[in-house]
């Protein structure tokens, strides 16, 4: 994470957004390396799959282990899916829900909300 005088305030309201999202349960920094992690892990996979190095069943088991630790860390999360394109982030809510009840998270092209950007 790299923070600067430019993303700061963009990144501090996104850590109370994930801090909302956790029941108010934990720190919001803590939850961000978490799901950073996750995306992470969750982007190889997909990388791998785009190049034929994993089965489909390897890559859904992968896939619900990512979603339930996601969903562990934010309990209270709204329209979340793992987007398994490899050219972007994975961990995303859907552009519709995003702009309703997550308005400071960061947004992709397709304005769906990414849990866990690269600051």
């Amino acid at each position: 994470m790299k923070i600067n005088v430019e993303n700061s305030f963009a990144c501090c309201k996104h850590m109370e957004t994930l801090y909302g999202l956790s029941g108010n349960n934990g720190n919001g920094v803590e939850i961000y390396k978490k799901l950073r992690k996750l995306e992470l892990k969750a982007n190889r996979l997909s990388e791998m799959d785009c190049n034929g190095k994993i089965t489909m069943d390897e890559m859904s088991r992968e896939v619900i282990l990512i979603e339930k630790e996601v969903k562990k860390l934010l309990p209270d999360i709204k329209g979340f899916f793992i987007d398994d394109d490899c050219l972007g982030y994975a961990l995303k809510i859907e552009s519709e829900i995003k702009r309703k009840f997550y308005p400071d998270l960061r947004n992709d092209l397709g304005e769906c909300g990414i849990l866990a950007p690269e600051f």
